[in-house]
């Protein structure tokens, strides 16, 4: 298993950090991940990974906690037709004045996990979680792949958001209510609308006031 020591923030990162907290939007573009060996003292001055290998879509931006957030990417070997050791992760974000940047990056060494090739019948997934500062930025988004997995985590998350759903035993409630409400009006009107319940024959509306329903002329009746 490989081990990360934490993410480090590089300069540029830093740099794009502070015009972020001025209130320049801090917009983070892809996750990428590399097999190339750095310090952890070397990985504040990188503005690239070391040898990058594959580029990643970004899936899902969360706010962890007050200045914080989490980055989401899926890693699979998926068409790949060689595999590659995952030591080195990326997190890239755009700088108005330079471009895309290397905002973050770990390096796991030695302990690197292997990504085997694709050999047709196994496909391995991982979801890679970056976390990392963000200051006292007030703007912060992601670029988010419209291919994007869903989690086991997130599916769970989702039906069980109360701002979106409700409980199974207040739909049922719901449901009853709304029967019992129906049957009450069946009960009001014994033949299920499909008559005419008055008795008297209206040829026309001389001296009448409608003050509900509707006159039908071609049957000379009144209806509700």
């Amino acid at each position: 298993m490989a081990e990360f020591l934490g993410s480090v923030i590089t300069n540029l990162g830093l740099q794009l950090q502070t015009k972020a907290q001025m209130g320049t939007r801090l917009t983070f573009t892809r996750v990428a991940i590399g097999n190339g060996y750095a310090t952890k003292e070397q990985l504040k001055g990188l503005d690239a990974l070391v040898n990058e290998t594959l580029s990643l879509p970004i899936t899902e931006i969360r706010k962890v906690k007050t200045g914080q957030v989490q980055i989401k990417a899926v890693l699979s070997n998926q068409g790949m037709s060689s595999g590659v050791f995952v030591r080195e992760i990326g997190l890239f974000a755009n700088d108005p004045d330079l471009g895309e940047i290397l905002y973050c990056v770990a390096n796991a060494g030695s302990t690197a996990d292997y990504l085997p090739p694709d050999n047709g019948t196994d496909v391995v997934e991982e979801i890679i979680n970056i976390n990392t500062l963000i200051g006292e930025a007030s703007d912060v988004t992601a670029v988010i792949s419209d291919q994007a997995f869903v989690t086991i985590d997130q599916f769970q998350e989702h039906v069980n958001d109360t701002n979106l759903h409700i409980s199974r035993a207040e739909f049922d409630a719901a449901i009853s209510s709304l029967r019992n409400e129906v049957q009450l009006i069946k009960a009001t009107f014994p033949d299920s609308f499909t008559h005419n319940l008055f008795s008297k024959v209206f040829t026309n509306l001389d001296g009448v006031i409608l003050s509900s329903g509707y006159f039908n002329e071609a049957q000379a009746r009144l209806e509700v």
